[in-house]
């Protein structure tokens, strides 16, 4: 037994116990999440929701995207964490409990994908990475919130020159994550073409594919300014990401192209439509990170673009 497992064993419970206890004495709650994952950590706003509306906690939140936080009025304190923070989040992890709980999927036996794939079918991502706190939960209505302040609005509205009424689209999906939830790019341009009453706001990352007639933001904005840009919309139209999870935080009609790679429970809000055919492959959801090698990929390529233009009606 290594000296780490030592430790952990000897001190991990009663330290835990001490903060846990102190934490509880003021009152307050800590929900952290560090990484990259911007849409996991967008998520754990909706977690901050049901804690405050359940739960008479001063509510402290860590988070590398503080950002997505800033003037919540369910906050009591908010901390960023800069670069990957992984000996905080280590010490973060040593020390949780009751009152400290990290938003991120915990289970003993089973890692988040194979648990997914065998219980996941009616699992929202917000449930998924906060059933295992010690407070119970009721999901019964999941919601992420942003809040934008008046100053911030009046300025982004000055300074991104977008059109008076218009739509957002992001054909492109994380193809660092999965390859898996790719719908054809051909196939949005289709959708975008046959469209083209409407003024369409392309966004994402510098260097993704841009689509013709549309408007390019990609890599323009900040966060914020990104979040400002979805609030604004009549509706937004892309495969299941952050763009989605944004746009429930404005009660933006969100369209969302949903491959077989996890259900549509994972991601849906009340402002959502999806456009999903994961029924067309027995392998579905999958969950695969690598490429899936199902011939054709039927659970994207089975939806029709004219389809996906009707209903955009």
């Amino acid at each position: 037994m290594n000296i780490i497992k030592v430790i952990k064993q000897l001190f991990q419970k009663p330290l835990s116990g001490i903060v846990n206890y102190i934490l509880k004495m003021f009152n307050v709650f800590i929900i952290y999440r560090i990484g990259s994952a911007i849409g996991d950590q967008l998520c754990m706003s909706a977690v901050v929701r049901l804690m405050n509306e359940q739960y008479p906690f001063k509510i402290v939140v860590i988070s590398s995207y503080p950002e997505i936080f800033y003037n919540n009025p369910r906050i009591w304190k908010c901390f960023g964490v800069r670069g990957n923070g992984l000996y905080l989040s280590r010490i973060l992890r040593f020390l949780s409990g009751a009152q400290l709980e990290n938003f991120l999927f915990k289970n003993d036996k089973l890692s988040y994908v194979e648990y997914m794939r065998a219980y996941g079918n009616n699992l929202h991502l917000v449930q998924a990475h906060a059933m295992h706190f010690k407070h119970n939960i009721d999901f019964t209505e999941i919601l992420n919130e942003i809040y934008l302040s008046k100053s911030e609005i009046k300025e982004y509205r000055n300074k991104l020159d977008l059109p008076e009424v218009y739509s957002v689209v992001q054909p492109n999906s994380k193809l660092s994550y999965t390859p898996n939830k790719q719908w054809k790019i051909n196939n949005f341009q289709y959708v975008i073409n046959k469209r083209q009453n409407i003024r369409w706001v392309q966004v994402g990352e510098s260097g993704e594919f841009l689509l013709n007639n549309a408007e390019d933001y990609r890599g323009k904005t900040s966060l914020r300014e990104f979040f400002y840009v979805i609030s604004q919309a009549k509706f937004v139209f892309a495969t299941e990401g952050i763009v989605n999870h944004i746009a429930s935080a404005f009660g933006v009609k969100s369209y969302v192209v949903s491959s077989g790679f996890s259900n549509i429970a994972l991601s849906k809000y009340n402002n959502s439509v999806f456009f999903d055919s994961s029924h067309s492959c027995d392998k579905s959801p999958c969950w695969l990170l690598e490429e899936c090698g199902v011939f054709k990929k039927p659970c994207l390529s089975n939806i029709d673009p004219d389809e996906v233009v009707n209903k955009l009606l």
